[in-house]
């Protein structure tokens, strides 16, 4: 159960860097965190589907809702963490404008995929587990 506490802090430290010290710092700092827990062994295992069950139950202890990019980050974060090679992406079109941030597992998509036609991505962050 520590993940209904874990997770929503996880979120606000996301929403937190992403707003004032930008994506790049953000991201960064995340995968940081991740390979210094796994090299210290101190993420247990745990499976894909696990983890997408507990990043959505985390969703209702927020007080804000979770904007897809801080879902990103965070899904992309815990994934490699618990070992899984999960890349994570940001896409946008132009007309009209959209933007939608997401992690792939393979075929699989945490955070809902949200299909707009023309998409493209412009941001992509691959695994971090092989640097292990």
């Amino acid at each position: 159960m520590l993940h209904r506490i874990t997770y929503p802090c996880l979120y606000g430290l996301s929403y937190l860097g992403t707003r004032f010290v930008g994506l790049e710092p953000t991201v960064g700092t995340f995968k940081k965190i991740g390979t210094r827990l796994r090299k210290l062994g101190l993420a247990k295992s745990c499976s894909a589907a696990e983890i997408r069950a507990r990043l959505v139950d985390s969703f209702d202890l927020l007080p804000v809702p979770v904007r897809c990019l801080d879902q990103a980050i965070v899904a992309w974060h815990v994934l490699n963490l618990h070992g899984h090679d999960a890349d994570f992406k940001i896409g946008v079109t132009l007309a009209p404008f959209a933007s939608h941030a997401w992690v792939e597992l393979g075929e699989e998509k945490f955070v809902d995929f949200v299909f707009i036609p023309d998409m493209e991505v412009v941001a992509e962050y691959h695994s971090w587990t092989a640097a292990q």
